[in-house]
């Protein structure tokens, strides 16, 4: 992609300056927006390629969220975020949010995680993952190298992992997708299925370096190359 656009949608002028410095730095093409309402101009109007949203910008709509964005565009949206509103970053990431940037954060986190997801965005994430056969996975993504032996639930956890590796997946995310919202002790359930796929790829699973629990809000696949 060449010369891609980022639109910043943040109502803070120190942080917007300081992310269009190093974005521009970076030969992006940058906008900027106040408001949710001129986000969405800018969207329609420019289409940029990624979003950097903080989840205290201005709103003029009560109805405004993440899902409501999502609608109008499809490229990645990374939310930023104080400390203090780790509930905020959880709701945008079940919406459709892809990751989150935390204050104070450096520069040089935000150029890496904006190239990571607009190479991602331009990149059929299918071609790159192994097919899922029958109770065996083939595990080839370098983080284990041979197969192995997967329950039906495991399988499809793990399913999930790879097809969003290195995003944010939401414990609620991962309940409706993998256990099923009405399963009694849900959260439970979880971090047991969750337990038993660590010990079954990682290479201490006291010591998890793929299937990584990030703020209590949810995991985060790595694979090798991370």
């Amino acid at each position: 992609m060449e010369n891609p656009s980022v639109l910043i949608i943040d109502n803070n002028p120190q942080v917007r300056k300081l992310l269009a410095i190093a974005l521009k730095t970076s030969d992006f093409n940058v906008l900027w927006a106040e408001t949710d309402y001129e986000a969405l101009f800018f969207i329609t109007d420019n289409k940029p390629d990624l979003l950097l949203l903080d989840l205290k910008m201005s709103s003029e709509n009560k109805q405004f969220s993440i899902s409501r964005l999502k609608d109008h565009f499809p490229g990645s949206i990374i939310v930023i975020s104080d400390r203090e509103t780790e509930g905020g970053i959880a709701k945008a990431i079940h919406e459709g949010a892809s990751d989150f940037l935390l204050k104070p954060f450096r520069t040089s986190d935000v150029l890496s995680r904006v190239r990571l997801f607009l190479q991602r965005d331009n990149t059929d994430p299918d071609k790159s993952i192994s097919p899922l056969k029958d109770r065996t996975v083939g595990f080839l993504n370098s983080v284990v190298k041979r197969s192995t032996n997967l329950t039906e639930k495991e399988k499809a956890l793990l399913s999930l992992f790879l097809h969003h590796e290195g995003k944010l997946i939401t414990q609620q995310t991962l309940l409706e997708k993998v256990i099923g919202i009405s399963v009694e002790n849900g959260p439970q359930t979880l971090l047991a299925l969750i337990s038993q796929l660590r010990k079954k790829i990682e290479v201490d699973p006291d010591r998890p370096t793929h299937i990584v629990k990030e703020l209590g809000i949810g995991y985060r696949f790595l694979g090798s190359s991370h």
